[in-house]
């Protein structure tokens, strides 16, 4: 059996130009300060986003420096998967599709 990546007849987005992939990083955690460009108000919530980076570690730091950016701290296991992409990659890392989904404080 090989260890190759079966590649299949098409694209389905799941790989990228070299050398970026295609990932989907997701964490729970807490807004720590509202944001109206997403929406946010302060409590605890799960931020997702879609992101091209060239190996799991890059996807999950460009996730921490975003989601700080966006006032947004993490309080759980960052999880950070190869995803299809819904947006062709860029020259350089990317991120998208950038999500917030508030959680209930009960």
């Amino acid at each position: 059996m090989s260890d190759e990546i079966k590649k299949f007849p098409f694209d389905i987005g799941l790989y990228g130009p070299e050398p970026f992939r295609h990932y989907t990083v997701k964490a729970a955690g807490e807004v720590l300060t509202e944001n109206a460009e997403h929406q946010t108000q302060p409590g605890p919530a799960i931020l997702q986003m879609d992101i091209w980076a060239p190996n799991t570690e890059a996807a999950s730091e460009m996730f921490e420096k975003i989601a700080q950016h966006l006032g947004f701290s993490a309080n759980s296991n960052i999880m950070t998967n190869e995803s299809v992409a819904m947006s062709p990659a860029r020259d350089r890392p990317s991120a998208y599709n950038v999500k917030f989904s508030p959680e209930d404080k009960s």
